[in-house]
């Protein structure tokens, strides 16, 4: 009778401890489950400063290097190609080689072109 009141005593503390064990592992499911979402939002969020960064990267750059351009001034050794309408293909040849020497950026080469049109070529 001894042994089956210590036998009922223990399978009670096995399934206490069952109940202990089952309700530690869902606290622990839960909290991994939490840090899942945590880090997928991280991620996101990290994706996202890295593409804003990407981003204002290239804006900086062409940025900067549209600041650091200055149109030449007339102190500088090469001069810009004036064209009054004769040999095309010359002042085109002539224009591709200054903008090359004076490393103009895409944006002002038709402006600075424009700007040293002469006689016929203006109309």
């Amino acid at each position: 009778m001894a042994d089956d009141t210590r036998l009922v005593e223990l399978r009670k503390d096995v399934d206490a401890l069952k109940d202990q064990v089952r309700l530690s592992l869902e606290r622990s499911e839960k909290n991994i489950e939490e840090i899942r979402m945590i880090i997928a939002a991280l991620a996101v969020h990290h994706s996202m400063n890295v593409a804003s960064s990407v981003m204002e990267g290239a804006e900086d750059s062409q940025n900067s290097h549209l600041q650091q351009y200055q149109i030449p001034m007339k102190c500088s050794k090469v001069e810009f190609p004036k064209f009054d309408s004769d040999d095309l293909r010359g002042w085109v040849f002539k224009c591709e080689q200054f903008f090359e020497v004076d490393e103009t950026p895409s944006n002002p080469k038709v402006k600075l072109a424009a700007v040293h049109l002469e006689g016929r070529a203006l109309h």
